[in-house]
């Protein structure tokens, strides 16, 4: 909470135009899951809506949701994939797929994709530019030495007094809550798994007004302070 507090009194006098001009740029990464035909209309029954209750209709059965969607042998058959998703100050969309899984994807790799994907995407977006300043998410991979070495020789830096664990000061999250029903709209049920990863990145750019994504950090930081640091859902 201190770090919450300190991060935006610091940045409490930016108004949106002065946050798009001192970011270039949000990025995150986000993973999303693919269900198998036989397992869709369970999928389906289980991410309904929610539903307006009572203190007591939540104690009924009917409304528990389970702890547990699937068997672990029918979970197996689901696949997840990564995604890397970056949105500029001008609202252009960077989104690609990077490596799934826990010794799969290592800062080495990462750097591999600043400097053929990201680098090259920024000067494309501020031609005028020779470095680029980011606010990325606080994952070890983003900031491994590797990594800080790639983007230093691309001319990037990182928003690093940015507090971790800050879900909803980093703007590009809201990208995501959004994309996951663009998403899930725009499956058929009998995608396959190659079918249903084109998919993705389609719904994360169906994002509306992603050129206020970045200026938006003014409103987040005093919504920030005016909860005197506490998380959003608190």
């Amino acid at each position: 909470m201190k770090k919450r507090l300190k991060f935006c009194t610091k940045h409490a006098d930016k108004d949106a135009n002065q946050w798009k001009a001192f970011l270039q740029g949000v990025g995150d990464f986000k993973e999303f899951t693919w269900y198998p035909r036989e397992l869709q209309p369970t999928f389906q029954k289980l991410r309904s809506s929610w539903t307006y209750m009572t203190k007591q209709e939540k104690k009924k059965p009917a409304f528990q949701r389970p702890k547990k969607w699937f068997k672990r042998e029918d979970w197996k058959k689901t696949k997840k994939i990564k995604i890397f998703g970056l949105t500029t100050s001008t609202g252009k969309q960077l989104c690609f797929e990077v490596p799934f899984g826990r010794n799969q994807f290592s800062a080495a790799e990462w750097s591999g994709f600043l400097k053929k994907r990201v680098a090259p995407f920024l000067h494309k977006c501020f031609p005028q530019k020779t470095s680029f300043h980011l606010l990325l998410d606080g994952e070890r991979l983003l900031h491994a030495p590797a990594a800080k070495k790639a983007m230093r020789e691309s001319g990037i830096s990182t928003l690093t007094d940015w507090p971790g664990y800050s879900p909803e000061l980093n703007p590009q999250e809201h990208v995501w809550s959004r994309a996951e029903p663009h998403l899930r709209a725009l499956e058929t049920g009998v995608d396959s798994f190659s079918e249903w990863k084109k998919k993705v990145c389609a719904a994360v750019k169906q994002y509306p007004a992603s050129e206020k994504l970045v200026g938006s950090m003014a409103r987040r930081c005093q919504d920030c302070l005016m909860r005197h640091g506490a998380m959003l859902d608190e």
